[in-house]
C-alpha cells in the first residue's frame, strides 16, 4: 500500500564489516530508484551490516541483518521501524506460519544452526529449534517447515505443532534456496563442495 505499492524492493547486502546494507525501491511507473528507504524513513539510521533477506507479511517487513545479529521489523507500507530483535545469531531467512515467525540462524561457523520461533504479538523469541550446521533458507510446505542446512547436505523437517525436527533428508552438498512448484513439489538448489 501507499508509497511503495507500484515497484520493486531491492535488498542491497552491503560490504562485510560495514553498516552500509540498504533496501532500495525501484518505481516501475516513474522508472526512478530511491536508495536506502529505511534510512530515509528513520532519520538516517543505518540498517546494518550484511542485509541477508527480507520477508513481507501483510503490513510488516522482516529484514534479517546477518552480521549485525538483528531482525529489523518495519512497516511494509511506510518503512518506518517498528521494532528489532537483537538476541539472534547470524540470521539468514524468515517466514510466518500460523501466526508465528520462524527465523533461521547460522549461530556460528562451528555450532549447529537453529530456528528461532518468534511470538509476533509479544515480539520475542519463544523457543529455538536446533537443526544441522548452517541453517539457511526456510519454507512452509504441506504443514511442515523445511530448513536447508548450508554447511552440510541435509534438510531439517520441522513439525510446527511441537516445534521439533521430525526428520532429516539427505540432499546434495550445501543446500540453499527452496521453491515450491505448482504441483506442491519442493525443490532445493545445492551449491556443491
Amino acid at each position: 500500500k501507499g508509497e511503495f505499492s507500484t515497484g520493486v524492493l531491492i535488498v542491497n547486502e552491503g560490504s562485510f564489516k560495514k553498516a552500509d546494507g540498504t533496501i532500495g525501491f525501484f518505481d516501475t511507473n516513474s522508472l526512478e530508484t530511491k536508495q536506502d528507504i529505511f534510512g530515509l524513513k528513520n532519520n538516517g539510521k543505518a540498517l546494518g551490516d550484511i542485509i541477508q533477506s527480507m520477508f513481507i507479511d501483510g503490513d510488516l517487513a522482516y529484514i534479517a541483518v546477518n552480521n549485525s545479529n538483528t531482525l529489523e521489523v518495519v512497516n511494509s507500507n511506510s518503512f518506518v521501524a517498528e521494532y528489532a530483535l537483537t538476541n539472534v545469531k547470524l540470521p539468514r531467512y524468515f517466514t510466518v506460519h500460523k501466526g508465528k515467525g520462524y527465523l533461521t540462524e547460522w549461530v556460528s561457523f562451528t555450532d549447529p544452526g537453529r530456528v528461532s520461533v518468534i511470538n509476533l504479538t509479544e515480539r520475542k523469541v519463544e523457543t529455538t529449534i536446533t537443526t544441522d550446521f548452517g541453517a539457511e533458507h526456510i519454507i512452509e510446505a504441506n504443514g511442515n517447515l523445511y530448513v536447508s542446512n548450508n554447511f552440510s547436505n541435509t534438510i531439517s523437517v520441522i513439525n510446527p505443532v511441537d516445534n521439533k525436527v521430525s526428520t532429516s533428508i539427505e540432499v546434495g552438498s550445501s543446500p540453499g534456496q527452496f521453491v515450491l512448484d505448482i504441483d506442491s513439489k519442493l525443490w532445493v538448489i545445492s551449491g556443491g563442495d
